[in-house]
């Protein structure tokens, strides 16, 4: 049997609800005991990583009550790669499924868009540190033509979101220093039917911050790659841009060949 399949008879042997019977004609029988102390402690690892990456969406609902979806979430999603940073990807769909079924969810209907929120968070802090691109003192050098076949290049530990629920005002109410006396209740001063923010690293630790609609519409133009010819024939409001390349978010340009 090669490397692989017997990797990948061990791996279906861990899930709570995994076959054994193929790893398990593999090993010595006096060793085949040790299988679910190794299911066991596999099973921990991966609540332990759904705790990490969701730390508001357990205190928001409890300890018990997150212990019981997570694992929910674990019988109906075995871990596919080595990489627990990567694993938890499907949660926030799977609490949206539970609110749409469960009334006991009814107030905390955002909960499902917030583990997303929290999900980037995550991403934000493992991205990449830059991008190949060229610097953005060169577009002085470039003809007013060249200039329109410019696409601005976001940090890869950026992300941008829309909502129709205050996700960064429950994320700040929940932030470490607020922590102790954090309460449920999210005061808002002047409530919108869209809220825009932005997720970021800075310099090691992921944030979100409020944006404009402009600013919003602006970044997500950026990140769709479009030039600034065509952000131009949209009117696009152009007002936030020098604050994103002040704040950062924006890490240089490349050149979009013309069609």
């Amino acid at each position: 049997m090669r490397l692989a399949q017997w990797q990948n008879s061990f791996m279906e042997a861990l899930g709570p609800e995994g076959c054994d019977e193929e790893f398990l004609s593999l090993v010595n029988p006096r060793e085949s005991a040790r299988l679910e102390i190794y299911r066991n402690n596999t099973l921990q690892a991966l609540k332990a990583t759904l705790i990490k990456a969701f730390p508001i969406c357990e205190r928001i609902v409890g300890e018990s009550c997150f212990a019981k979806m997570a694992q929910d979430y674990l019988n109906v999603n075995p871990m596919l790669e080595s990489n627990l940073n990567r694993y938890g990807e499907g949660f926030p769909r799977f609490l949206e499924c539970i609110i749409e079924t469960n009334s006991a969810f009814n107030e905390l209907d955002y909960l499902a868009e917030f583990a997303q929120l929290e999900w980037q968070l995550l991403k934000s802090y493992y991205a990449a540190d830059g991008r190949s691109c060229l610097e953005l003192a060169e577009i002085a050098g470039l003809s007013e033509r060249q200039q329109e076949n410019i696409v601005m290049i976001l940090r890869p530990d950026i992300f941008i979101r829309s909502s129709g629920f205050p996700l960064y005002e429950i994320w700040q109410n929940h932030q470490e220093c607020n922590a102790q006396e954090h309460s449920d209740h999210v005061e808002i001063d002047m409530p919108q039917k869209r809220y825009h923010f932005c997720i970021y690293r800075d310099p090691f630790k992921p944030r979100v911050e409020r944006i404009s609609r402009l600013g919003y519409e602006l970044l997500m133009a950026f990140d769709a790659e479009e030039t600034l010819g065509e952000m131009t024939q949209a009117t696009y409001d152009m007002t936030p841009l020098p604050e994103f390349i002040a704040k950062g978010w924006i890490c240089g340009f490349r050149m979009r060949e013309p069609g």
